[in-house]
Order: C-alpha cells, then structure tokens, then sequence
C-alpha cells in the first residue's frame, strides 16, 4: 500500500473514531477502501457499529460497506451493535444484508449475544427477522443456554416462543434447566419446567440432572420445586455413583437435607467408592447431620469400597468432636479393624488429636469400651441420639420415621 493510501485509511479510521461524519463522506469519496481493517484488525463499519454511530453507520452501507465483513475475530458490524444494544444500529445493518445467523470465531452468533447481555428489544428484533434460536455456539450452547445462565427470564420467554428447544444440551450435556439450576434462577427454572416438552431428568456428560447441580450449589428454592415435580427422583446417582444429597454434603449445603430427605432419598445408597451420606458427614465434620443419620438408622459398621468405616473416616479427618461421640457406640473392636490399606481407625487419628483421643480412652471412655468388650452395652443402645439433636432435625426424624 503506498504512503498516500494509507494515509488516506488512517483518515478514515480517524474521522470514524471521532464519529466525524464530514470526514467519513471526504474519505470515502476521496477512494478509502471500506473493507481494510485496520492495525488492531477493525473494519470501519464494525468500529461504527461497536460505538453506536448510527449516521456513521447508515452513511458506511451506503457507500458499499459490507455488513458480512469479519474482523480478526469473526466479529460482524451486527455482533458489535448486538453487544452494545444498538438497536437502530442493528436494524440498519439487517436491512443492508447481514446474516442473522454467522457465527464469530467462538460460534457466537448475534442472537447469543442479546441472550447473555439481556438485550430484550434487540433479541425480538433479531427472531422477528429470521435468527436460528437453536444454534449452538463451539460449546454447543443455544441463546436459550446464555440466557438460562445469565438469568434474563424475559428472553427465555421469547426465545422458547419462537421455538427453542428446552432440551437440547451443550458440549458437556447441560439444558438451559441445569444452567439455570446451577446458577440460581428461580424463576427461570419453574417457567422452563412449566413446558410440555421438557424433560427434567435428562443427564449431562457427569450424570448429574438439574436437581444435582441444584444441590452442589446450594439453591434450596430450585431443588424443592425440582423435587415437587411428577418424574422427581432424587435417587438418580451420577457417573460416580452420587446422589443430589451426597453433593449436598460435599459441598456444604446442609439445608437442603431436610428437602431431599422428605422427597424419599435412600440413605443408603452408595457412591461408587462405596461412600454413603453418613460417610460423607463423618469425612466432612459434620456431627449434628450424623447424629441425625444414626437416629434415621444408618449403619455405624457399614464399610466403602476400601473397607473403611465411618469411624476411619472421622479419624483420618481428625474431628474431635466426631471421634469423642461415636468411641462409645461402637466396641473397641471396630476401631481397630483394618482397612484395605492397614489402617485401622486408630491408626489414622492425626497427631494433632491423638494425645486428646488417648486420654479419653484412658480415663472416661474407658468404662464404655469395657461395657462392649463384654457384651454389656444395652445402656449405651438406649442413649438415643435424638435428644442432643437440633429442634428442626428431630422434627424431620419424627416426620421420616412415621412416613416410612
């Protein structure tokens, strides 16, 4: 290019950056090649767009812009506006010829951006002329996945009116339900769930269903309307053999236990390490939710695919607390089975608590070691656990115990 063309560009360029429209209409009359991008890759036309100048806009098409043009990134004039919410802008460029549906070089096509930036206005316009609302994007995400995600319950709407598919899943196996349910959305969740079509079940690539992903982040509120629905089953496990409430526990959302416990979890059912939900409250600390286990009827002894016992888990752990409550319930013997590995319960106390542990062996938990060492521990079955238990988890043990 010789000195005076590029001169002539960098007038061009200028004259669109300070939204000059005299100086546009000198350029481009004076010859300045309306399709060159400049050093960091802009067309004019995109660069128009991305700042909302409409009159650059419509003065750019008019001279022979064109409105399919991709910059460096894929990007179209019609993704800039999209994403600035330049309405006008956005109308004059689909009726100059851009393709609604022309992905940039992530899949993103201009109706995922009106989806994810909630560009209501722009994202009816943009299904009125003609856009694929099921288009996936290098994720396999649709428009209704970005807006099922970022929350905008007003485009779900106009995006499942004019035909998207509620069902279909992203790359990793994920609806716009699991996308909704992970992130919190309510009202999102229950207006999806409310169409005749969708299938609240359906597992992404992990085996989880939106009620797992409900539970790992903690949405109380999604996981009961989830759970009210006719085909709820919160025993689906995933591919590692988890249910909604082990993710629960894992991730320290102990309020949705009452929920999943009512709805007919199977407490018993194990993860493919063998893992129950009275291992897992061993593993994580938590006491009261174990003791609520215990009075459920769930089995101190029970032993995961490496042979260790909820007493292992708790002493590898070092919860105090834990390891003083439940040395009286089970005989000396238990605590010093082995593992797989070798490692009795005993074994795994770290150093930190094994000189406390100690001492309560020698002084006041040796009487009750004594007691089931000899078969004499009738008193210690009739401590029921009940009594030290939180108000609200007696009364789902109550509720549970009646209903089964």
């Amino acid at each position: 290019m010789s000195d005076d063309r590029a001169r002539l560009q960098e007038q061009l360029y200028n004259a669109v950056l300070n939204n000059d429209l005299t100086q546009v209409r000198a350029a481009i009359t004076a010859g300045a090649d309306l399709s060159l991008p400049n050093e960091n890759g802009w067309t004019v036309l995109n660069k128009a767009a991305y700042e909302g100048c409409l009159n650059l806009v419509r003065a750019l098409i008019a001279a022979g812009a064109n409105p399919n043009l991709q910059d460096i990134y894929k990007w179209t004039a019609l993704h800039y506006a999209v994403e600035g919410d330049h309405l006008a802008i956005a109308q004059s460029l689909i009726a100059a010829g851009a393709d609604l549906n022309l992905p940039n070089e992530n899949g993103w096509t201009a109706l995922h951006y009106a989806a994810e930036r909630g560009h209501l206005a722009i994202a009816q316009f943009l299904i009125a002329a003609g856009a694929n609302p099921n288009l996936p994007n290098c994720e396999g995400e649709t428009a209704l996945h970005r807006a099922a995600s970022t929350g905008h319950l007003n485009i779900v709407q106009a995006l499942i009116a004019a035909g998207a598919n509620p069902n279909l899943k992203n790359t990793f196996g994920n609806t716009a339900l699991h996308k909704a349910a992970s992130k919190g959305h309510l009202a999102i969740a229950q207006y999806l769930l409310k169409q005749p079509d969708i299938k609240a079940n359906l597992e992404n690539v992990y085996g989880e269903t939106a009620l797992h992903r409900a539970a790992s982040r903690g949405h109380l509120a999604i996981a009961q309307y989830l759970l009210e629905q006719p085909d709820a089953n919160p025993n689906l496990q995933n591919v590692y053999g988890e249910t909604a409430l082990h993710r629960a526990i894992y991730k320290d959302h102990l309020g949705l236990f009452g929920c999943l416990l009512t709805a007919g979890t199977d407490l018993s059912l194990q993860d493919n390490s063998g893992l129950t939900v009275l291992h897992c409250s061993a593993y994580k600390g938590y006491l009261d939710l174990l003791k609520c286990l215990l009075a459920l009827g769930e089995d101190l002894t029970l032993r995961d695919a490496n042979d260790s016992t909820v007493m292992h888990y708790a002493a590898e752990a070092g919860h105090l607390d834990m390891i003083r409550y439940l040395i009286p319930k089970r005989p000396l013997s238990d605590w010093e089975q082995p593992n797989r590995n070798g490692n009795t319960a005993l074994d795994l106390i770290p150093d930190t608590v094994r000189r406390t542990v100690e001492e309560d062996l020698k002084t006041t938990k040796k009487d009750r070691f004594l007691h089931f060492a000899l078969g004499q521990h009738e008193r210690l079955r009739d401590e029921s656990p009940v009594g030290m238990l939180p108000e609200d988890m007696m009364g789902l043990i109550y509720k549970h115990t009646v209903k089964r």
